[in-house]
């Protein structure tokens, strides 16, 4: 009987125990339920929210876009109209220099009887201390275009000019200059002879400062800035027709100007052909179907004085291409020696330019040809016995060696369009 109760019980507890794990089961799967629901609901919530993220980013892009298409379209039309403009006033330029030049004729040089009242005028046999004075210089337009034109800025086409000082040499050495020499600054001629392939009745040196020449002569005539000391020997050897006068009647300030801005400009052009080494040469070529009059490459200085380059040669599409290096310096070396020993230019250098960009010193240690335009380098010749021809515009010049020749050759290719306002 005992064990009937004791069986009733426990049946009874465990109904009870069973009844109240199913409760909790329930409990704990609605709970769950509701952590699934609000996990959904939360998820949606979500996805509603990047949704409407995503189409709120869309309408940025697309209002940026049409705000971006809105400024391009601006910045054309004002482009448009900017070359409209240049285009006109361009125009009313060339139409303005026509109408002066069909009315009136500009020499390089003024005569003395229109524009420097002289004084008094040193001819071989008279004393060195006669002064002129300057009642007037050279008038320069407002704006020079030398585009497809020789290199030459003021209108002047000149052999050697120097905007700084230019120094010869001492009495062991000597200077041979074919063509004319113009220094801004002070020049100081030892055994140097000048425009020994030009007219005596011409203008042939032209010193902005003084003039301390030693030995030597001038073939034409001499106009000096400040003052001179000159050996009775050169003034004897002048020829007849030669002179010495005092004036100033070139701009040196706008020669400087205008060359230092043509000379960046070129240094800030991409390259129109290309070049490569083969063996002990280095090639350089135009593109085949390049229609421009000239060519434009590139190159650094270690690659033109290395020792295993002994020839730079030119394929163009004509011989009457212009042929424009820029020479940069090579990284950490702001010298350049140009060109290098026993190198062989295959060029006639007529229409060869040799640009030299952000260049200090130029060692000009061998024999060369092609102009060269260095306005803002020194130009140092070391090694004796060079010759070099071309037109030569170098910032100053110094002599440290023996028998330096400049051959009179003048550019006569045909550079690239250049504008320059007047200084």
């Amino acid at each position: 009987m005992m064990k009937l109760a004791l069986c009733i019980v426990f049946f009874a507890v465990a109904a009870v125990a069973r009844k109240n794990w199913q409760d909790q089961k329930a409990a704990g799967s609605l709970e769950a339920m509701k952590i699934w629901q609000d996990t959904q609901d939360r998820f949606e919530a979500m996805k509603t929210g990047e949704l409407a993220k995503d189409r709120s980013w869309k309408a940025v892009e697309s209002a940026d876009g049409a705000s971006r298409k809105a400024s391009q379209e601006a910045e054309e039309e004002s482009w448009k109209a900017w070359m409209a403009t240049w285009q006109q006033s361009t125009e009313s330029l060339e139409n303005a220099v026509e109408q002066t030049t069909s009315t009136h004729t500009h020499s390089p040089f003024p005569t003395l009887s229109s524009t420097i009242s002289v004084t008094a005028v040193v001819s071989p046999t008279k004393s060195l201390s006669a002064r002129a004075s300057v009642s007037a210089t050279p008038s320069v337009s407002t704006a020079s275009k030398t585009g497809c034109e020789k290199l030459q800025c003021n209108g002047e086409n000149i052999d050697f000019l120097v905007l700084g000082n230019f120094q010869s040499g001492n009495y062991s050495t000597s200077t041979s200059l074919e063509g004319t020499l113009y220094v801004k600054g002070y020049a100081g001629l030892r055994n140097t002879t000048v425009g020994k392939e030009l007219s005596a009745l011409q203008t042939n040196l032209v010193v902005g400062r003084s003039l301390d020449f030693s030995s030597g002569t001038v073939n034409g005539k001499v106009y000096i800035g400040e003052s001179s000391a000159l050996a009775r020997d050169v003034v004897e050897s002048m020829p007849e027709g030669s002179g010495i006068y005092q004036g100033n009647v070139y701009d040196f300030a706008e020669a400087n100007h205008c060359y230092t801005k043509q000379n960046w400009h070129y240094c800030g052009m991409s390259e129109t052909g290309h070049r490569d080494v083969r063996g002990n040469a280095m090639n350089f070529f135009s593109k085949v179907d390049s229609n421009r009059n000239y060519v434009v490459h590139s190159v650094t200085c270690d690659l033109l004085e290395g020792y295993k380059i002994s020839r730079l040669n030119f394929h163009t599409k004509s011989v009457s291409q212009t042929v424009l290096i820029n020479v940069h310096p090579a990284a950490n070396n702001k010298s350049c020696t140009f060109p290098g020993k026993n190198t062989f230019i295959d060029h006639d250098g007529k229409n060869l330019l040799w640009n030299f960009c952000y260049v200090d010193d130029l060692y000009l240690d061998a024999s060369g040809k092609g102009s060269i335009m260095a306005p803002t380098t020194n130009v140092i010749v070391r090694e004796p016995d060079v010759e070099y021809r071309g037109q030569i515009v170098a910032k100053s010049f110094s002599l440290k060696t023996s028998n330096f020749a400049h051959a009179r050759e003048q550019f006569n290719g045909c550079l690239p369009e250049f504008y320059v306002d007047h200084y």
